[in-house]
């Protein structure tokens, strides 16, 4: 790794799948909630979900629909494809609800998020809801170790929109783009939203997936390298 990063003041760090482990909190409330309407629901049944939530998480990033009408139809065309009776409303509900208890933590990320708050001006930017977002990240003890929150629904607008990463640099201490770079897992929101607002990039992706940024992490333990 030979980028230099001996500038950055600022650091801002994605949530899900980068500090706080969203698979766990997803298959903890996907079976919670489903045995509460009183469904199995096993690996397979779990995988489909992904899949299908995966869809039109990337959908709200490139604003093909909201994230009101997301949060539900994403469980009613779920239900309907799985031949299951119930209200999507009530899923949508218990999901979220156990959602919001869950926040285990990616290895390496509390121990490197400690690392970067001693060095660096730390901002979180997520997608997502506000309530269920905030419980987590207050759960996990990380609202203390960052020295600010930045999520979508209190925003307005998301990540990978200009508008949203505008809004984060009119809310924190004057900094230039220089001078700030984006770490995170997703692609389109985190390393592309970032590309086109002009600030340079740390790819968390620990599956080696294609793509490009300025810094490609495959381990937590990478960062002491370049920060």
């Amino acid at each position: 790794m030979t980028t230099d990063f001996s500038t950055v003041k600022v650091v801002l760090l994605d949530v899900d799948n980068t500090v706080l482990d969203f698979h766990a909190a997803q298959k903890f409330a996907l079976v919670s909630a489903f045995s509460e309407m009183g469904f199995s629901c096993d690996a397979d049944r779990q995988a489909r979900f992904d899949a299908l939530n995966k869809y039109y998480w990337k959908l709200f990033e490139s604003g093909g629909i909201t994230r009101e009408k997301l949060v539900v139809e994403r469980f009613e065309r779920f239900l309907a494809e799985e031949n299951l009776v119930g209200d999507a409303k009530i899923v949508e509900r218990l999901y979220r609800k156990n959602l919001g208890k869950n926040h285990d933590l990616i290895p390496g990320a509390k121990e490197a998020l400690t690392y970067l708050k001693g060095k660096y001006k730390v901002y979180f930017v997520t997608n997502g809801l506000q309530k269920t977002q905030w419980q987590r990240l207050t759960d996990a003890g990380l609202d203390k170790m960052a020295d600010g929150v930045f999520i979508s629904e209190a925003v307005g607008y998301r990540k990978p929109q200009i508008e949203f990463f505008s809004y984060v640099f009119d809310h924190i201490f004057p900094v230039d783009k220089k001078d700030v770079v984006v770490l995170g897992d997703g692609y389109s929101g985190d390393i592309e939203g970032g590309k086109r607002f002009g600030i340079r990039t740390v790819w968390y992706n620990p599956k080696g997936k294609e793509g490009t940024a300025d810094v490609i992490l495959k381990d937590w333990k990478e960062i002491y390298e370049i920060l």
